[in-house]
């Protein structure tokens, strides 16, 4: 089944921004002010504020909508085209792109627009949708117009050398190969988003391409009227507009467009085309022991569609992110349940994808097949009950918030829900109404959402009786070692990468596992900055085995909480409450996914974790491993590979008032505190970033078993 990609997307966002004004002379249009209000749930007591982002236009029809920073927070400024993969011909937008973030001349002295982002302490991360490309760069906040006088610098300077664009394309090329060997099946769903239908044919595109096309491209497509700056900066709205306006200490208004070039832009005929995906097998001695890696791909429906939360439930319905839905119920019926899925997200500039992976023999491969088919088309013959539409319900906001885990990707999202007038709001409140009717015909959303494109990845090696509709294709061009090495039969039941090592590596980094085994709880005194609420100091007292005293101070109040065996209560001046379970609950979590507690609990054999993925963050390599269980839904810790030190904790929780949210805490600033190193701010972000709030621990003392 052929599917087109959803053309509303960024592209309408692209549109509206660029139609919203019309270009004065010699400055830039004076911006539109908008109020947006969060889009998030907030923590209780703290009231967000609308924040405001001003869409301008610039002299030469570059579109700037740009929002003020907070506090302490970097730079993050983002620059958009209206192309993609999907244009002219395979490969030619994602070679433009390396160039125009990669090209240097050195015969001038020229340093590349990524040299000059990393000399000021910043990142550059180049995203290629089928429709949009953008160069995401993030700097401290005081470099902010450096960075942009580098993107400038850039946009006026094209590269022009044919052996510089050649030295560009090989060294993208060789980056790519190396990330499908890494994972093939993980490297093959970013491309089915993109339209691909290999990745060796991939990498034959981008070989294929002249450097002469560059720029004929640029020319045509990365013109400024197709050109969108989204910026979030230290200064007010007003003060970046007039530094990006002609004559401003920046101006990037003042760049005078080449000439059009004349001539069709050629869209493409690619598209994410559902199906099963099989990687040729490229290891001769493998047997038929050997595992194989699945990765289910499940495009998830645009949150900006009017029926949004109704094809999220339905969605909901079919998985709930690889634990508790009809897909996993089903496999127990057909004697599957032992595959355990491991979910993430896979985004593209245009499309958001939960990605569902597992390792099994050769002989469940199409078995797991049929079930997928059998499972999706279930929802149409048996449609969801009442409870699987609540549970799935419960999991809607948290799942529409999916897309918003990243920051390049939820400033982009933002942008482009608040220039088509919506807001993430709307999907709660259509949830709660959904929750009030009576009968829920799920009918037309189920119908819409096995619409979307769907597809299964199969790699490491031959299946056999492979059906008539499978998509044979090959991981790399021919003369690349193969991806996807012979497996030893024993590890069939085996996590692909074993995670003790890690764990190990990371409990050493903080103080060992003996230490770490004795450590019972801790003392603690720390500052809260949030940008919409007073500051707070706190004084806690935890212990392992639940008990916590907790004092919060804030404008002359104080809130003292208390969790002490089965007594809950939390105490504000003189009025004293009882807490229920549910908030009990969260309180004890928050102290349970600190760092040390739950390095502490892995030492002592409470969590057991499995390996998820290995990735770039940042300046960092980051290893990622996941627990669940019955004291959290799910949770992640990304360990820095160099220090082995928990640089994030994730988690899925569910708040007393039963709103499902993603809690993101960062975590830096590791010291040595009575033998063990802690770390001495936190930063925590609930799904899509409004609401953060930043911890800074004055002392921290453990309290060890004797």
């Amino acid at each position: 089944m052929k599917q087109p990609f959803a053309q509303a997307a960024l592209v309408a966002c692209f549109i509206a921004a660029s139609s919203c004004t019309t270009p004065e002379p010699n400055h830039a249009t004076p911006p539109i002010e908008a109020p947006l209000t969060s889009l998030t749930p907030v923590a209780k007591g703290i009231e967000a504020q609308p924040t405001t982002r001003a869409v301008l236009r610039l002299d030469n029809g570059i579109t700037a909508v740009l929002t003020q920073a907070q506090p302490g927070h970097d730079a993050n400024i983002q620059l958009g085209f209206v192309a993609g993969s999907s244009f002219v011909a395979p490969g030619l937008c994602e070679l433009a792109a390396h160039v125009l973030a990669d090209g240097a001349d050195p015969s001038l002295g020229r340093p590349s627009l990524r040299q000059s982002i990393v000399r000021l302490g910043g990142t550059l991360a180049i995203e290629i949708g089928p429709l949009t490309t953008w160069l995401d760069v993030r700097v401290p906040a005081s470099a902010w117009q450096e960075a942009l006088v580098a993107m400038k610098k850039a946009l006026a300077t094209p590269l022009q050398s044919r052996n510089q664009i050649e030295r560009v394309r090989a060294d993208m090329v060789a980056e790519r190969i190396a990330a499908i060997r890494r994972a093939p099946g993980h490297a093959m769903a970013r491309l089915l988003l993109l339209g691909e239908n290999g990745s060796a044919s991939h990498v034959n595109a981008l070989l294929d391409r002249d450097p002469a096309e560059i720029s004929a491209f640029r020319s045509r497509l990365f013109t400024f009227d197709r050109t969108l700056l989204v910026a979030d900066l230290p200064v007010t709205t007003a003060a970046a507009s007039h530094a990006l306006g002609t004559g401003g200490t920046v101006g990037l208004g003042s760049l005078v467009p080449e000439p059009p070039v004349p001539g069709p832009t050629g869209l493409l005929d690619r598209r994410f085309e559902s199906g099963l995906y099989v990687a040729r097998d490229t290891a001769p001695s493998a047997t038929p022991a050997v595992t194989r890696r699945l990765t289910v791909v499940q495009l998830l429906p645009d949150v900006t569609s009017p029926d949004a939360a109704e094809m999220l439930a339905a969605h909901c319905c079919l998985t709930l992110d690889g634990t508790g839905g009809r897909l996993e119920r089903m496999q127990q019926d057909v004697n599957l349940s032992a595959i355990l899925w491991r979910s993430e997200i896979v985004q593209t500039p245009d499309a958001t994808a939960l990605v569902l992976s597992a390792d099994v023999l050769p002989t469940d491969v199409l078995p797991v097949w049929r079930l997928l088919q059998s499972v999706r088309a279930s929802l149409q013959a048996v449609p969801p009950t009442a409870s699987e539409v609540q549970l799935a319900l419960t999991r809607v906001p948290l799942t529409a918030r999916l897309g918003f885990t990243n920051e390049s990707a939820r400033l982009r999202l933002q942008t482009q829900m608040a220039l088509k007038g919506g807001e993430l709001a709307a999907i709660d409140r259509r949830v709660a109404a959904i929750r009030t009717m009576q009968d829920v015909d799920l009918s037309t959303p189920i119908r819409n959402f096995l619409a979307q494109p769907f597809a299964m990845v199969v790699s490491g090696g031959e299946v056999a009786d492979l059906p008539a509709e499978a998509r044979v294709y090959d991981v790399l061009p021919i003369g690349h070692e193969p991806a996807v090495a012979a497996v030893a039969p024993e590890t069939a039941a085996k996590p692909a990468v074993a995670p003790t090592p890690w764990l190990d590596h990371a409990v050493a980094a903080v103080g060992g596992k003996d230490l770490l085994a004795r450590l019972e709880g801790w003392k603690s005194e720390a500052d809260f900055a949030h940008d919409q609420a007073p500051a707070m100091h706190e004084s806690c007292e935890w212990n392992a085995n639940g008990t916590l005293r907790r004092v919060r101070e804030l404008v002359g109040s104080k809130v003292e909480t208390t969790l002490d065996g089965v007594k809950w209560s939390e105490m504000v001046g003189d009025v004293n409450r009882s807490l229920d379970a549910a908030e009990a609950g969260w309180l004890r979590r928050e102290q349970q996914r600190h760092p040390l507690a739950v390095l502490s609990a892995a030492a002592r054999g409470e969590l057991t974790f499995t390996p998820v993925a290995q990735r770039d963050s940042g300046d960092r390599t980051v290893m990622v491993l996941e627990t669940r269980g019955e004291r959290f839904d799910r949770l992640r810790l990304h360990l820095d590979t160099q220090s082995h030190l928990v640089r994030v904790v994730e988690s899925w929780e569910t708040l007393p008032d039963g709103t499902a949210i993603h809690v993101h805490d960062a975590w830096s600033d590791y010291r040595n505190a009575g033998g063990v190193r802690a770390p001495f701010r936190r930063l925590c972000t609930h799904d899509d970033g409004q609401n953060r709030v930043e911890t800074m621990v004055r002392s921290w003392d453990a309290v060890w078993r004797r």
